[in-house]
Parts: structure tokens; C-alpha cells; sequence
């Protein structure tokens, strides 16, 4: 089963590599980039990141925020936006959290749950990563 995390940037293109690369760069987080990310050419598909220095990643789309519509107010329908879809390992939604927390906070961006329509800043994000690390290093179980 794949979950999606759209990211929603207040601008009229996605932010450039060279930005994103800077984000990572200065932003204290377990999770960084394993290559150049440019979002203005990655249409789709798997992108590899770092997480706590070992290989992990998660498929990235751009998205129209007209294909999410019914969750963002009027004025924000015209925005640029993404969709990070994890799976079910706690890895890959470590990684997308934490990602999208890196863009949020350096973009102004925000996050949008698919399931359940919850939108996210920067500081829920970086929470929501860190319970999925936490499960993934066996230091929180569910029940």
C-alpha cells in the first residue's frame, strides 16, 4: 500500500535545485539528498535520498493543485505542487516527511496528508518523521 504527501509551494514554479540543495544543506535533518533534486525536471518516479546515512527514498510527481482542489482554499489553486507516495516501509516515510519538513521550512511550503486532508508545517512534519524513524529503528512499536 503507497501513501502520498502532497507539498504545496507559494509560488508559480517549483523552487531550483541550486535552492533545494541550499535547504538540505543548512537545514539540521536526518535525511539529505543523494543526488541533485531539480523538481522543475523530475516529472516522476523514484528519487534516492540519505537517511541517518543510509540509502532510502520515495517516488516524487508533480502534481496540478487542480488535482488536489477540494482540500486547498480558492486562492490557492493556482501553486505549484508535488506528491511524495511512500510505502509501507518506515524508511521511505521517515525520508518523506523529513524531506518535505526541509522544503516547508525553507519554501513556505505546506503539506497536505492524503488520507486524511491534515495539513502540515514545517514542525509536524519534522514530528511525523522522527515517530517514522523511531518505528523504523525499533525504538517506538504499535500496537
Amino acid at each position: 500500500m503507497s501513501m502520498s504527501l502532497w507539498i504545496v509551494f507559494p509560488m508559480a514554479v517549483a523552487p531550483d535545485s541550486q535552492a533545494i540543495s541550499e535547504a538540505f544543506r543548512t537545514t539540521e535533518t536526518p535525511v539529505t539528498l543523494s543526488a541533485p533534486l531539480d523538481l522543475r525536471s523530475h516529472h516522476g518516479g523514484f528519487f534516492p535520498f540519505k537517511l541517518d546515512g543510509k540509502e532510502a527514498g520515495f517516488e516524487i510527481y508533480e502534481i496540478t493543485t487542480g488535482e488536489i482542489a477540494s482540500v486547498l482554499e480558492p486562492a490557492e489553486q493556482k501553486l505549484v505542487g508535488i506528491s511524495f507516495v511512500y510505502g509501507s516501509d518506515p524508511r521511505e516515510c521517515a525520508a518523506a516527511f523529513y524531506a518535505a519538513s526541509v522544503l516547508a521550512g525553507a519554501f513556505d511550503a505546506f503539506a497536505i496528508e492524503s488520507e486524511s486532508g491534515e495539513r502540515m508545517g514545517k514542525s509536524q512534519l519534522s514530528e511525523a518523521g522522527a515517530l517514522c524513524l523511531g518505528i523504523a529503528n525499533g525504538e517506538i512499536t504499535l500496537p
